[in-house]
């Protein structure tokens, strides 16, 4: 049981390692820019300010979020790439670079080209050439560099835009190697992934990309309202559903529980989402009958922002009253047919026989054999509902209006907030990590003949 715990610990490291690695390679893969984002939010446009100090700003930003390291550990790239293409951080350059790279493979003749129009454009003052600098600058595309280099720009006199105009015709002429020579560069523990796990761990999660605020306070508030429909919801289904199933399992032949069967399927068969919205169309409104209005309409009441999570909550349980039910009913409809089946299968195991010959009775079989036996598959249920809820209800607090960590996620998608996606999907990852170890050593607590990490002796 020890080496078991123990290899279970020692699978957490690649398993979050892993969780990690995929949300920050889908975060750079975005054309989001997290920098500008956030000088938007701070009020520094980059419309309404001098390019130097809009640059400056930019800078800062970039060092505050440590975007200027490498993204990760190592690197594989062509060998023509710089060993330091990393500190060049504007995606949009980035894009640039590889482009010409991509086509004249000679970083020294591309690097070059790059410098010299710059310097260009902080010397001269001429906007027509400054546009025609721009024009080949910003053009990912060398070989349509001859249609620019053929307007006045080509007819300049002044040196350095002479210069400039023959490093633009050699960046031109296309030198592409035959074959790609891959290159592997390592950077160390100085980049962006370690840190951006690093400070996960420390609880620094960052600022949201939509409204400049701490990512932590957005999920904190949020996983109160996830962690009440989630523990509430599962706790009355497991109630109802375990009566439900052993009741159901010892007169299965009953016309009462045939229908009771039927009614479950159906409820379990129609989607969550549909059940939900007909619950609010037809339960929410006196619009078809008086006595349809039963619930209040969705969404959450205002309330004070000093309030606690409890306070919130409990200004709202009548709001919350019939999105619990949706969530109810739909589990118990899954959770008692587990129940009621595992029961029935435990039933025809030779050990009932074995126990009853022994001389214990029906009662005591069933409570100390059957009925043990029966929950190891509805741990595997519950255990796997568990962090599965907490991003799987999306579509309740979507339909409800709840502000709960689905509906954040959802929000945040839309919103390519990724601070916020990547905290929730590492908590989730965290979660249904630990939620599995804790289920296996339920397993062991329900069936000890069950050990873990145990070879079997012949």
């Amino acid at each position: 049981m020890l080496s078991y715990f123990l290899k279970r610990v020692l699978l957490f490291i690649p398993s979050v390692f892993c969780i990690a690695a995929f949300t920050f390679f889908l975060f750079h893969a975005s054309p989001t820019d997290p920098i500008d984002a956030l000088l938007r939010i701070e009020g520094f446009e980059n419309d309404l300010m001098s390019d130097a100090h809009y640059k400056a700003q930019y800078k800062r930003i970039a060092a505050d979020l440590q975007l200027d390291l490498p993204k990760f550990y190592f690197s594989i790239a062509p060998r023509y790439y710089p060993d330091t293409l990393y500190k060049i951080i504007d995606k949009q350059e980035v894009k640039r670079i590889t482009s010409l790279l991509a086509y004249h493979n000679d970083w020294e003749a591309v690097s070059s080209f790059q410098k010299r129009g710059k310097n260009l454009l902080e010397e001269i003052e001429n906007q027509e050439s400054k546009n025609q600098i721009n024009d080949l600058l910003n053009n990912t595309n060398p070989s349509e560099f001859s249609q620019i280099l053929d307007s006045k720009i080509s007819r300049s006199k002044n040196i350095a835009m002479t210069e400039f105009k023959e490093q633009a015709r050699i960046i031109s002429n296309r030198k592409r190697s035959v074959f790609i020579i891959p290159k592997f560069i390592w950077f160390g523990n100085d980049n962006q992934f370690h840190a951006w796990v690093s400070n996960f761990f420390k609880g620094e999660l960052g600022r949201s990309l939509q409204d400049g605020r701490s990512v932590w306070s957005k999920i904190s508030k949020a996983l109160s309202w996830t962690m009440f429909l989630v523990l509430i919801g599962l706790t009355l289904a497991l109630l109802i559903s375990i009566p439900l199933g052993v009741w159901s399992a010892s007169d299965s032949s009953s016309r009462t529980n045939i229908i009771l069967n039927n009614f479950f399927y159906f409820i379990y068969a129609m989607p969550l989402f549909w059940f939900a919205t007909l619950m609010v169309v037809f339960f929410t409104t006196a619009q078809y009958g008086s006595w349809t209005n039963i619930f209040p309409g969705v969404g959450i009441s205002p309330y004070s922002g000093n309030m606690s999570a409890f306070e919130r909550i409990a200004a709202n349980v009548k709001q919350l009253i019939l999105p619990v039910f949706c969530i109810v009913l739909n589990s118990v409809a899954y959770l008692s047919s587990i129940v009621r089946n595992s029961i029935v299968a435990e039933s025809k195991q030779p050990y009932k026989t074995t126990a009853l010959l022994k001389g214990l009775t029906k009662k005591a079989t069933f409570w100390k054999h059957l009925f043990p036996n029966s929950l190891l598959s509805l741990v595997t249920i519950v255990i796997g509902a568990i962090p599965a809820s907490l991003a799987g209800s999306l579509v309740i607090e979507v339909i409800f209006n709840i502000p709960g960590i689905g509906r954040l996620m959802f929000d945040s998608i839309f919103g390519n907030d990724w601070y916020v996606i990547f905290s929730i999907v590492m908590l989730v990852g965290m979660v249904t990590i630990v939620s599995y170890f804790i289920g296996d050593l339920i397993y062991t607590y329900l069936n000890p003949k069950i050990r873990f990490g145990q070879s079997k002796k012949v």
